[in-house]
């Protein structure tokens, strides 16, 4: 089990100032020569603490594979700041139906004895990190919504994802923005222009990620974009400017 003592004395390095940049620059990628959750730990705290770092160690967290990060989670010793970071709280199901509702609060009477829902909810995030990635196509799509991104991401890392499960979590608007900025750096996925309609669509879909995505689409898709009340007034005067420009070219 481990103890973090090496990311602790790291870290205290870092707030007396002693790390040299180029150190504190391999820290940021993961390349430190230390276990796994020192590394880990080391990296939250850069995210957290370290305005130069910062941008570099988020995108080397959202690397990281999650079945490592779960078994760090499962830690007993697990630094709370990497807790923190990873949101290892219950399924959220906060924008769930009322029927998914009444499923966790009634478990539903299936061979298993209790409802899917049921039976996710009680996982700890280590599991749900396995069903995400080995389990079924209905618990893929309940915990897409995790607000866990170590099981959210292992949905999205899944062997078992289709094409057609990507089409319909980019449509999603109850999932973490993250998870759709995820999908959109994925070229695996952005080569479906289905996938790349239903982000630009999706009111969920951070700005930076969804106005670029415009010029992928055919005029069809621009001329619904240009009237969809869902979108942001700049999607729709973005899809409108190029809607024009294809038109008169």
């Amino acid at each position: 089990m481990a103890e973090y003592q090496a990311s602790h004395r790291f870290i205290a390095l870092l707030q007396a100032g002693q790390v040299p940049e180029a150190i504190r620059r391999d820290a940021a990628a993961g390349r430190l020569s230390l276990p796994f959750g020192d590394r880990l730990t080391i990296l939250v705290y850069l995210a957290e603490h370290d305005p130069d770092s910062a941008e570099t160690a988020s995108a080397t967290l959202g690397q990281l594979h999650p079945d490592a990060v779960a078994e760090v989670l499962a830690d007993p010793l697990c630094p709370d700041p990497v807790l923190a970071w990873f949101g290892t709280g219950p399924l959220s199901l906060t924008d769930a139906s009322e029927e998914e509702q009444q499923a966790l609060r009634t478990p539903a009477p299936t061979q298993g004895g209790e409802g899917l829902l049921v039976r996710l909810a009680r996982m700890s995030p280590p599991q749900r990190v396995q069903a995400a990635l080995r389990g079924s196509r209905d618990e893929r799509m309940i915990l897409i919504r995790d607000t866990n991104r170590v099981v959210w991401r292992a949905v999205l890392d899944s062997p078992r994802l289709s094409e057609s499960d990507v089409e319909l979590i980019a449509a999603m608007r109850n999932i973490h923005e993250d998870a759709l900025r995820y999908i959109s750096g994925q070229r695996r996925f952005m080569r479906s222009l289905s996938v790349v309609r239903n982000l630009v669509n999706n009111p969920r879909t951070p700005l930076d990620v969804a106005l670029p995505l415009l010029k992928h689409l055919f005029a069809v898709d621009l001329q619904f974009i240009a009237r969809n009340r869902m979108v942001s007034e700049q999607i729709r005067r973005q899809a409108a400017k190029l809607l024009q420009m294809k038109q008169s070219s």
